[in-house]
């Protein structure tokens, strides 16, 4: 009997969660999972359900802390977190805010989650992802190391994505644990000039490196280097380009 109860269990588990994602964001997104779940709702209701999975934004996470300023953090309904796919909108946008956020990402798997995605738009430490000198400490393997032990799922390592990562090379200091999706903004920044319709449209990028990354996406528009020299201890930008 209990053998079938679990297999009844499992079963209706299954079939009302096959279609459903929970979307959990940090306090600091709810208005970014907002515009998300409006979206999703939309394009639910133009196109055939049958092709479109139901993204619920689920918020659960109470975001307290102590009169010391450490997190007291609760997430309601975790009993119903097993078997569903659940993403989870991260901002890393200050040191004070990702100690609370790891915690959270290190219960979710182990509450049954089938499936976990960290949407992480921006990876705060990118810019410091090497050393020109004895003593420096590149804090985005830091990140990247913490991140990677983020607990298993049921369907394996949990995915990670980041937009516009700083230097690709960034992807191979994460561990096995966690998958990297490294993807970009900048066809998105394409479309809207198209949408626009202008042809007089000059892009300027911040340094040699992004121009070599992005410049191949605008075609011949025209395109802007801002140089960056130090000298004397000033930091001077000087622009190249632009014809």
């Amino acid at each position: 009997m209990a053998k079938q109860e679990t297999v009844d269990y499992f079963h209706d588990v299954m079939q009302h969660t096959k279609n459903e994602v929970w979307l959990v964001s940090h306090s600091s997104m709810d208005h970014l999972a907002e515009k998300i779940i409006e979206r999703c709702h939309l394009a639910r209701t133009n196109e055939s359900q049958h092709f479109r999975r139901n993204v619920i934004w689920k918020r659960i996470v109470r975001w307290d802390h102590f009169a010391d300023g450490f997190p007291n953090i609760f997430i309601d309904d975790v009993k119903e977190m097993a078997g569903k796919d659940v993403m989870f909108l991260a901002s890393f946008h200050s040191p004070a805010v990702i100690f609370e956020q790891m915690s959270v990402l290190f219960a979710i798997p182990r509450y049954l989650a089938r499936s976990f995605h960290i949407i992480l738009p921006y990876f705060a430490t990118g810019t410091m992802e090497r050393i020109d000198k004895e003593g420096q400490v590149a804090t985005a393997k830091t990140l990247a190391t913490l991140l990677s032990t983020v607990p298993l799922t049921a369907r394996g390592p949990p995915q990670l994505l980041i937009f516009d990562i700083h230097a690709l090379q960034e992807r191979f200091y994460f561990g096995e644990n966690i998958i990297p999706r490294l993807t970009s903004a900048i066809p998105l920044v394409k479309r809207e000039l198209d949408i626009l319709g202008h042809k007089d449209w000059c892009v300027a990028f911040p340094d040699e490196g992004a121009t070599k990354r992005f410049a191949s996406h605008f075609g011949d528009t025209a395109i802007i280097t801002c140089n960056k020299i130090r000298k004397n201890g000033d930091r001077i930008i000087k622009i190249r380009g632009g014809e």
